[in-house]
């Protein structure tokens, strides 16, 4: 799937990517097919950040992708998400939240469940600015407590392009653990089930085909499919791992993607005389850098970036009090070591986040500053201008009492943090005796040098 359209967007024929993706089981003819684009757990990921091997993801990758696949699909093509496009860190803020709904609204989500993570802010938040910004967040089962209303609409009815209606039923887990924003006991969830069922007893009288979005735990949703009836295809989120193997639990197929939004999952199905989805398979779409950002969202992401910067630069002090000694103070005793380190992406991993509007990213920062979220470390790149990129203290520790006193050594095993930031996620390929021969400064400094 992947190189079908990394071919397309290299500037092949519409005629030919129609080839091509037929060729992959995605287009169809008679009996009518429809095409399931989805995703789950995005958790905040609003764009690759650049930095890792294989990179992936982003709003703005996700977006061309979708264009291209139902500008050159037979299918009818339904896009849905299963929840947690929110992330829970702390550094998510609203400028993020609004990025991510609208971002979403332009893609045209045809319905959503939402997770745990969209109550981040409050469930009137979340439920305000959904319907405002145009997202259709269905819940079947989500109750406001105090008035025993549905705090979204249970379900929708699509008419896709072939005249086929869907219909989609959102539905949220028993055991969803709102957080702290949200007041105890304001909400109420229902019986997924029996919510579930009642509303595709409702539906399916008038459409070809029901697919429910579930947002719940691997086990549980297996067995809340064995409960269903009339229910084709269940697309689930919230523990972020991926679906194997697509198989029938009971009547519905299951389906998830892995979390962050690296891929887009696209389940294929027929669609049979009697109005039941047959002959399900299902492709995974890496986000890679074939796909260029979709314009109208490469232009809410630089608005972002700028009010982000703006905010930033409003809110944060100016003067700061650091302990953090900066690699200037390693000069004098370890100019070898010093010159070394200049030469690395170390000494201007600052400078790529900056020529990006992204040095105020807090996604961002701890692994491209020293000290970020340590006492007396970087703030903002006006404050302690001194602690930009990844410095000798980043891997060696606060060095301020060393650099005084050199017979006191760091507080820190340079070997020890590498993992920090060179995630498994972030860099895969990551071996140790590799990498660390590209950095390694053994022998190189003075006897007083700290420890390495």
């Amino acid at each position: 799937m992947n190189r079908t359209f990394r071919a397309l967007l290299a500037g092949g024929s519409a005629v030919t990517a129609a080839a091509l993706l037929a060729s992959c089981g995605v287009l169809g003819g008679k009996p009518k097919r429809i095409a399931i684009a989805y995703t789950n757990d995005v958790r905040g990921e609003i764009r690759s950040c650049g930095c890792a091997t294989h990179d992936l993801g982003g709003l703005g990758r996700r977006a061309t992708f979708l264009r291209v696949f139902r500008d050159t699909t037979q299918a009818d093509v339904l896009l849905v998400d299963a929840g947690d496009f929110f992330s829970a860190s702390i550094n998510y803020g609203k400028e993020k939240a609004e990025l991510t709904m609208k971002s979403m609204a332009h893609m045209n989500y045809d319905g959503l469940v939402p997770g745990e993570n969209e109550f981040g802010f409050g469930a009137d938040y979340f439920r305000t600015r959904a319907r405002e910004i145009g997202l259709p967040v269905l819940a079947v089962n989500l109750a406001d407590a105090a008035s025993d209303s549905l705090l979204f609409a249970p379900s929708r009815v699509v008419t896709l392009k072939s005249g086929l209606r869907a219909g989609l039923i959102g539905v949220v887990s028993v055991a969803l653990k709102f957080p702290p924003q949200v007041q105890p006991g304001s909400l109420e969830i229902r019986d997924p089930a029996v919510a579930v069922q009642a509303e595709v007893d409702a539906l399916r009288p008038n459409v070809d085909v029901v697919v429910v979005l579930s947002h719940m735990g691997r086990s549980e949703v297996n067995q809340f499919a064995q409960l269903l009836k009339g229910v084709d295809v269940i697309v689930n989120g919230h523990d972020g791992l991926p679906v194997r193997q697509v198989k029938r639990w009971g009547e519905p197929y299951v389906v998830q993607v892995a979390a962050k939004g690296m891929y887009v999952g696209v389940a294929t199905g027929s669609i049979s005389k009697e109005k039941r989805v047959v002959r399900l398979t299902n492709d995974v779409v890496g986000l890679d850098k074939s796909y260029g950002d979709d314009e109208a969202i490469a232009k809410l992401f630089n608005a972002y970036d700028m009010e982000v910067v703006a905010r930033e630069k409003a809110a944060l002090p100016t003067h700061a009090v650091t302990t953090f000694a900066g690699a200037d103070a390693c000069q004098a005793c370890h100019a070898p070591i010093f010159e070394k380190w200049k030469s690395t992406g170390h000494a201007h991993a600052f400078e790529r986040l900056a020529s990006q509007n992204r040095h105020f990213d807090r996604d961002c920062t701890p692994c491209h500053t020293t000290g970020f979220f340590k006492q007396g470390g970087f703030v903002n790149a006006s404050a302690t201008p001194h602690l930009t990129n990844v410095q000798c203290e980043a891997c060696h520790g606060n060095g301020a009492v060393h650099a005084k006193d050199p017979a006191q050594k760091t507080d820190m095993v340079a070997k020890g943090t590498c993992r920090t930031c060179h995630t498994a996620e972030q860099t895969p390929e990551f071996e140790f005796n590799t990498f660390w021969a590209r950095i390694d400064h053994g022998g190189m400094g003075a006897s007083t040098a700290g420890s390495r």
